[in-house]
């Protein structure tokens, strides 16, 4: 079968669209950001059939820390098990090797669940080392707030970078930010545009952080179930109001510590309680 590949347009939306209803469900994030990822001075790469129709696509994107992020590696239905996938993540990691031979990326990373084993087969013959991981937690898909959006005390706030960088969250992650199925490294330059984009929030007294490109993930500074529980609620309302996916969040192995109780709030993991969110990255 005769692929092309090159870069993806802005009319290839309804070919991603098509791409994404057979992913999680319906509930991909990918058309919610495919205008900005087509705009924006990454490269969003795509592989095309005989008749143009876009049946896969793979993102390199440019974090302000220096890192090239792949992300979005999607692959139609009805191509898969035909090495699309894996031609789009080898040339996707080679543009993103020209930048860093330019100087203009520090490293590329990329992060994959536990289960995507051809992702991680794949990416770790390419040289990819696994630098972190954590776990993935969030509710039954059906779950309902069981709070009301008055009931909650919402405020945004501003940070500076010493002040994140004090943060004993901060400290146990290691200077990394984990939202939205991204870790980027803490710099003076990602805490402004979090600031900018009202990142900080404060829900009842508690503080954290949170991201929506089309879903929710949030975190809590403090390892505390409620404050956890008041997270998700208030989030889960926007995600319904939005008509989005429910809103997760993560937690470090060493976290579990809190497991019973996030259990009796409903919580669950997407792999039994086990690290199953693995970032990865080569330089």
């Amino acid at each position: 079968m005769e692929i092309i590949y090159k870069k993806v347009k802005a009319e290839d939306y309804g070919d991603i669209l098509d791409i994404a209803k057979d992913i999680w469900g319906g509930s991909d994030y990918l058309p919610h950001v495919f205008h900005q990822w087509v705009e924006d001075k990454g490269y969003f790469l795509g592989a095309y059939n005989r008749q143009g129709k876009l049946v896969g696509c793979s993102k390199l994107t440019f974090l302000l820390d220096k890192t090239g992020w792949l992300e979005g590696l999607r692959v139609h239905v009805d191509y898969r098990n035909l090495g699309i996938g894996k031609e789009l993540a080898k040339r996707t990691l080679d543009i993103a090797k020209n930048f860093l031979q330019k100087g203009e990326i520090e490293r590329i990373a990329f992060a994959t669940h536990v289960t995507n084993r051809e992702s991680i087969h794949i990416n770790s013959r390419f040289g990819y080392q696994k630098i972190w991981q954590n776990i993935i937690v969030s509710k039954d898909d059906n779950y309902l707030p069981k709070m009301k959006k008055e009931e909650f005390k919402v405020e945004h706030f501003q940070m500076t970078y010493q002040e994140f960088m004090e943060l004993e969250y901060t400290k146990k992650h290691k200077g990394l930010i984990s939202l939205a199925f991204r870790l980027e490294k803490a710099t003076e330059e990602v805490i402004a545009k979090m600031n900018k984009k009202g990142q900080f929030i404060s829900i009842n007294g508690y503080k954290g952080m949170f991201e929506n490109k089309g879903e929710i993930s949030f975190e809590s500074f403090e390892l505390n179930p409620e404050a956890i529980h008041l997270f998700y609620e208030y989030f889960s309302i926007i995600a319904k109001e939005q008509d989005l996916q429910l809103p997760c969040t993560t937690l470090l192995e060493e976290e579990l510590i809190i497991k019973d109780q996030l259990v009796q709030y409903d919580f669950e993991t997407w792999y039994d309680w086990q690290p199953d969110y693995f970032y990865y990255e080569l330089t």
